[in-house]
Order: structure tokens, then C-alpha cells, then sequence
């Protein structure tokens, strides 16, 4: 499974920083939380997109 940071989530789906991080909050796109950096998942962040994305935060 492929990981992206939240700069390369904004740079591949051309959106800004700000914007991510309010869907973050919002749970609007699932995310993987490690201590206290964010990381998507490539599958998961694509299906967001999409629309028919699940709503999952995972904490580690």
C-alpha cells in the first residue's frame, strides 16, 4: 500500500494546504495520523475523490 504526505496529496490533486486540512478535520477523507504527521493512503485518498470514499481516521 502506498502513503502520501499532505504536500503530495495538495501537489497531485492541486488543491492547497488549507483545503486539506479542513477535509482532514471535517473527516471527509480517511487518513492515517502517526504521532502527530498525517498520511493518505493512495487507494483511499483516490476513492475520496471520487466520492465514494469511507470517513475513517486511524490514530497510531
Amino acid at each position: 500500500m502506498t502513503y502520501l504526505t499532505p504536500q503530495q496529496v495538495c501537489k497531485t490533486y492541486q488543491i492547497k494546504r488549507n483545503k486539506l486540512y479542513k477535509m482532514t478535520s471535517q473527516c471527509r477523507i480517511p487518513f492515517l495520523k502517526i504521532g502527530n504527521e498525517l498520511r493518505f493512503s493512495l487507494e483511499e485518498i483516490e476513492r475520496a475523490f471520487r466520492g465514494n470514499g469511507s470517513n475513517k481516521k486511524i490514530l497510531v
